[in-house]
């Protein structure tokens, strides 16, 4: 729930996680597969980044559309980011 209302609003949301890994080297874990690697984690928090849309953007879109032009936004944000 706390992620998706972030999302919604625009905010970049990263989740954070560790474990503790005694006597595996870097070298070692750098190896594994990111299936084990993600396994056993602990939540630690989010991350979140909130990139606004600079100030003329609205108006750059609609002046675009009055002139005819389509808007389409690409993107590779969460599909509820990029829809806020």
């Amino acid at each position: 729930a706390t992620y998706r209302s972030l999302a919604l609003r625009g905010a970049r949301v990263i989740a954070l996680a560790h474990a503790e890994l005694p006597g595996v080297s870097t070298a070692d874990a750098r190896a594994w597969a990111r299936g084990d690697a993600e396994r056993d984690l602990h939540f630690a928090g989010f991350l979140v980044l909130d990139c606004p849309p600079k100030a003329h953007t609205s108006s750059t879109i609609r002046r675009m559309r009055r002139s005819g032009h389509r808007v389409v936004m690409v993107t590779g944000d969460n599909p509820l980011t990029a829809g806020g």
